[in-house]
């Protein structure tokens, strides 16, 4: 996984497509990986919610938003819920 992870990070370096959501993604993934304790994950998982948050504002960083809903997905992480029950909780 973690030679998959630096693959990754080098093609979108190289593609100079690499942006702020996509980098604290990679980030928070590769700790994730080395992560051992459940309190470990959901101390990240709380971590990479709030560094998100920081640019869910920034109209460069809109569009990964439009993809996957990674704050419910988060949410369900540290909420140990579903995805789906977090998503039908916010449309309501």
């Amino acid at each position: 996984m973690e030679s998959i992870m630096k693959s990754t990070l080098r093609y979108l370096s190289n593609k100079n497509k690499l942006n702020k959501f996509e980098l604290i993604t990679l980030n928070y993934m590769r700790k994730l990986i080395n992560a051992n304790i459940d309190d470990d994950k959901m101390f990240i998982f709380n971590e990479w919610k709030k560094e998100l948050n920081t640019i869910s504002d920034d109209i460069l960083e809109i569009k990964a938003y439009e993809y996957f809903d990674f704050m419910s997905w988060l949410e369900s992480k540290l909420g140990k819920k579903s995805f789906a029950e977090v998503v039908r909780a916010k449309k309501k």
